[in-house]
């Protein structure tokens, strides 16, 4: 048994409350790189160049990675598809909607 499932079945509150079993997400990860609109993006992004990111809107370490994802999109003119409804766009110089689309986890 996986910790997350002890610890609901425990009644304990977990990390990632809501969280998808990992095969669910790598079923979706594969289905949606089978789509004619997926690319390959490389991490070339480099935060900390004057202008990337408000640094004033970032409220943690846990928002980095989020942000890094969104300045790739962005970066490429592409749109970020994540499951996480916290991504904030003002954290991201030029982000505007069309570069974050969030998806709920039902079916």
């Amino acid at each position: 048994m996986r910790c997350a499932d002890a610890d609901r079945q425990a009644g304990r509150k977990t990390a990632y409350p809501g969280a998808l079993p990992v095969a669910v997400v790598q079923a979706r990860l594969a289905e949606a790189a089978e789509n004619s609109d997926h690319e390959f993006w490389s991490d070339d992004v480099n935060l900390l160049k004057k202008g990337s990111l408000v640094w004033t809107k970032v409220l943690g370490h846990r928002q980095l990675t989020d942000a890094y994802l969104l300045a790739i999109a962005v970066h490429n003119k592409g749109c970020l598809v994540t499951m996480d409804g916290r991504v904030f766009l003002g954290v991201v110089t030029g982000a505007k909607p069309k570069n974050l689309s969030i998806i709920s986890d039902a079916p």
